[in-house]
């Protein structure tokens, strides 16, 4: 069973992936293309990475797929970086985009502390108390 936190995890990445395609669809033509499927797919592959981390049996490996997804957030955010820089995106895109990741690091992270610190994380049958 999938826990709150996990789940609100999961909203978070999942919103990231919504904007950062909604902010991409109105991009120029000139626009690079691989920046831009790096900002639709990289929010995609973190929250594959958290969704795959909150289905996994050991502790070991639900860690090892968060931090993964932190990795791959953090991607993101440079790509937001790269597509702001180029002038592709204005600034109150950058910064909701910007906003979106960071809620989602930051629940990513308290995943992991809690998953560090809580034997919940270790046993799926606990999981599911």
């Amino acid at each position: 069973m999938i826990s709150q936190s996990e789940l609100d995890g999961y909203r978070r990445a999942e919103e990231l992936v919504l904007a950062a395609h909604h902010a991409t669809h109105g991009f120029p033509r000139e626009a690079d293309p691989q920046l831009v499927e790096r900002l639709r797919r990289i929010p995609c592959a973190a929250t594959d990475s958290l969704l795959d981390g909150c289905a996994s049996a050991t502790a070991a490996r639900r860690q090892r797929l968060w931090r993964q997804g932190l990795t791959l957030l953090e991607q993101a955010g440079e790509a937001i970086d790269q597509a702001a820089d180029a002038g592709w995106l204005p600034v109150a895109t950058t910064l909701t985009l910007l906003e979106i990741q960071s809620a989602a690091v930051l629940q990513l992270l308290a995943l992991l502390e809690d998953c560090d610190t809580s034997r919940k994380c270790a046993d799926p049958a606990q999981r599911a108390a």
